[in-house]
């Protein structure tokens, strides 16, 4: 259990505000208050009670946000592409890749960024290792694994640490 924090609380109910209100396209009746007020106060509060303090920056978050609309957006574009090409340019595979972020909440929030950006999908997570299918292992999962470490780093106001990827062996394990 970690030490409950006013601060915290007060920022998570905010954020977990803007989703219900986002959620409900802006509802603002009393019947969406009656629900949606102790829904937010009490994933505020397991959320702070729950889950360790991150650090992090508005400027961070801003990072990430560009970051993530842009990888989503050329994913996005990559993918089409290939859909509608005839010759379908793939090379499928699975890319291993060394996720040294220092606490398994960045690590897994690598994996999940990985995962929505089409192209690319997080397989497995193992301590610091991260499986991901590409669609294309040759066309720069790489520099995507590593600016996604970045971001999430600066977005929880981390150090970034050393990381590398490889390609993984592909054959079955059993």
């Amino acid at each position: 259990m970690h030490r409950f924090s006013a601060w915290v609380f007060l920022n998570r109910a905010v954020l977990a505000g803007l989703a219900w209100w986002v959620l409900t396209d802006g509802a603002f009746a009393w019947d969406a208050l009656v629900i949606g007020a102790p829904a937010i106060l009490a994933a505020a509060a397991a959320s702070t009670a729950l889950m360790p303090r991150i650090g992090g920056s508005v400027r961070g978050t801003f990072k990430y946000a560009l970051f993530f609309a842009r990888e989503s957006l050329l994913g996005g574009v990559d993918v089409a592409r290939r859909a509608l090409d005839p010759r379908m340019p793939l090379d499928p595979g699975i890319v291993r890749a060394r996720v040294r972020m220092p606490t398994d909440t960045a690590r897994v929030m690598v994996a999940n960024t990985l995962g929505l950006v089409p192209g690319s999908l997080s397989v497995e997570v193992d301590g610091e290792e991260l499986l991901v299918h590409a669609l294309d292992k040759g066309r720069g999962i790489e520099r995507s694994i590593e600016a996604t470490q970045r971001r999430v780093g600066a977005l929880l106001g981390m150090p970034r640490r050393a990381r590398g990827a490889r390609e993984a062996d592909t054959g079955s394990r059993r």
